[in-house]
């Protein structure tokens, strides 16, 4: 029987990506028009710990057994122990075709307890087989695993299926974690430490490799994601986004604000609004194309105001033309609605952020004059309307590692 507490820690890391709220554009994105997003200070962190394996642990016999990946969500105090062997016997032969990545997860959801943890743990599996011709040792070198353990620990103050990028944050900060592991095993099995020294250190190649993985994370759970909430998780502050080009700009963030994040406690379905709002579209070709049209407008207004500006008013103000646009294509609420006429009472312009048919409105408010808590009325109704709310701002940092002295 194998005894961890023999085995020697070789080596840590730790990293933490942030959530983001559309700020305009939601559903006109998908028609190829603009969106701007903005990375908050709500993050979820994933630690990998690699641990040598005692010569008692490590026996011919048991080496294939023994290379364990233990997972422990801490948030839900949920842990998995599982057999690196028969986890990557999972994957299928040709890992280009995803129509064959059903199967896999299945087989990996009956050895686990929970959606976000299946899906850690198909992450996992592949990104060491993308990453085959950066490092090659991890199929063809033995002691690339024999020789150790992983333990994975993933922490996140980001709410589940809020439409505030939590599966977009947990796939980066998974992605940046495990790849940096996969890439120092590598250098240290080649003798190399130095190895990939050129890619870490490369804020701009380190953010691209990250960003493609968070990438094909959205994938495994949206299918065809725009791209936008991996992009501003990944390299953080304010980004405007074209789906059609995948080109965004990032801009530097205003820290005269802060966000009202306001959970309407009302379940969101963006499948059903977006489905919606095809058939408003296919049924209103030219309205619609006004409309989103006119939301591209409105986006690319206020990123204007995001590089020059950081007035709190003029940004509400244009949140809530947004709003309007939206609530005419369909996908708001009448918790949404109610939420949004609380704000017009106290001044405070809102509107709803996602995919809309309930989930979380977004406000804007001054920083200084929330310091100096002149909207206590505001979120005092808020709350009496049976919402839910997180203070948030801006944050300028993306995909971001983390001291563990």
């Amino acid at each position: 029987m194998a005894n961890p507490s023999e085995d020697t820690k070789v080596f840590q890391f730790s990293y933490s990506a942030p959530a983001k709220v559309i700020l305009a554009g939601e559903h006109s994105v998908v028609y190829d028009r603009h969106s701007l997003a903005t990375a908050i200070n709500l993050t979820t962190t994933c630690k990998i710990t690699v641990h040598k394996l005692s010569p008692s642990n490590m026996t011919p016999s048991s080496a294939r057994d023994e290379r364990r990946l233990h997972i422990r969500l801490l948030d839900d105090d949920l842990s998995v122990d599982l057999a690196l062997n028969q986890l990557f016997s999972f994957l299928p032969k040709d890992m280009s075709d995803r129509s064959l990545y059903e199967s896999t997860i299945e087989a990996i959801a009956e050895l686990c307890s929970d959606q976000v943890m299946t899906l850690g743990v198909m992450q996992l599996l592949i990104i060491p087989t993308t990453l085959e011709k950066q490092i090659p040792n991890w199929s063809s070198c033995p002691e690339f695993w024999e020789e150790y353990r992983f333990d994975v620990e993933i922490s996140s103050l980001v709410p589940r299926g809020s439409g505030l990028g939590s599966s977009a944050s947990l796939g980066a900060a998974i992605s940046a974690c495990w790849t940096r592991v996969l890439l120092e095993m590598d250098a240290v099995v080649s003798g190399n430490p130095a190895k990939f020294d050129h890619i870490v250190n490369d804020t701009g190649s380190w953010n691209q490799v990250i960003n493609h993985f968070a990438f094909e994370f959205e994938s495994l759970i949206h299918g065809n994601p725009s791209g936008v909430d991996n992009t501003v998780v990944t390299y953080g502050g304010c980004i405007l986004f074209n789906k059609k080009t995948r080109d965004f700009q990032v801009y530097g963030i205003t820290h005269d604000i802060v966000l009202v994040l306001i959970n309407s406690r009302v379940p969101k379905n963006t499948k059903k609004m977006v489905q919606g709002v095809a058939e408003f579209h296919q049924q209103f070709p030219i309205l619609s194309t006004q409309i989103f049209d006119a939301i591209d407008t409105i986006v690319l207004d206020f990123s204007q105001l995001v590089q020059h500006e950081g007035n709190s008013e003029r940004m509400g103000s244009i949140m809530r033309i947004n709003h309007n646009f939206l609530n005419s294509i369909g996908v708001s609420h009448p918790k949404l609605e109610e939420i949004i006429r609380i704000g017009d009472r106290h001044d405070v312009k809102s509107k709803l952020t996602g995919g809309g048919g309930g989930g979380y409105a977004v406000a804007i408010l001054s920083k200084k004059k929330y310091e100096e808590k002149l909207y206590g009325d505001y979120l005092a109704q808020i709350k009496a309307a049976d919402c839910e709310y997180l203070i948030a701002e801006c944050d300028e940092l993306g995909i971001r590692e983390n001291s563990l002295s």
